[in-house]
């Protein structure tokens, strides 16, 4: 558009002033009817707005689609303040393991060991009130598991190392 009027020109004008270019600048005359070639070039304009139009859609509906799929009845529940499981103290004898832990809610029924090579090892004794576990003990390393009444286990790692 040249001053807010839109520019027009016939077929035949056109057509001549394409063949009159490619004369001057010495290239081969257009053999393509030049209706064909506008046609051709408001075909490929379209194609091309319409997946612009596309794309913006697909992008609003990206954009959108959390907010139907997102749960709206989220809220916070206080159970109150988690109190983990802490090993307080613990001894190594030569043929036992003493552990003294502190913590709500241990399930002292469900404590286990396993060592290095797989095999499991059960305490040999429980007190609760004091909170003591033993272990028998035969050297090397093992992993001790206590569980609490959520389901939470809190592993303790037994490793031996070598005096220098």
């Amino acid at each position: 558009m040249i001053g807010g009027k839109k520019y027009s020109m016939d077929l035949e004008s056109a057509n001549s002033i394409l063949q009159n270019v490619l004369k001057e600048n010495n290239k081969e005359p257009n053999t393509i009817p030049f209706n064909k070639l506008v046609q051709t070039n408001k075909v490929n304009t379209a194609y091309a707005k319409i997946c612009r139009i596309t794309s913006i859609v697909l992008l609003v509906a990206i954009c959108v689609a959390p907010l139907f799929f997102g749960d709206r009845t989220f809220s916070v529940h206080k159970t109150g303040a988690f109190e983990g499981i802490i090993v307080a103290d613990h001894q190594l004898y030569e043929d036992h393991f003493v552990m003294y832990l502190k913590g709500n809610n241990i399930n002292y029924h469900d404590i286990y060991a396993r060592k290095n090579d797989g095999t499991f090892i059960f305490p040999s004794e429980i007190d609760e009130e004091a909170g003591i576990v033993t272990f028998p003990y035969s050297g090397g390393g093992m992993i001790i598991f206590v569980p609490d009444a959520g389901g939470r286990i809190m592993q303790a790692v037994l490793s031996e190392q070598e005096s220098r």
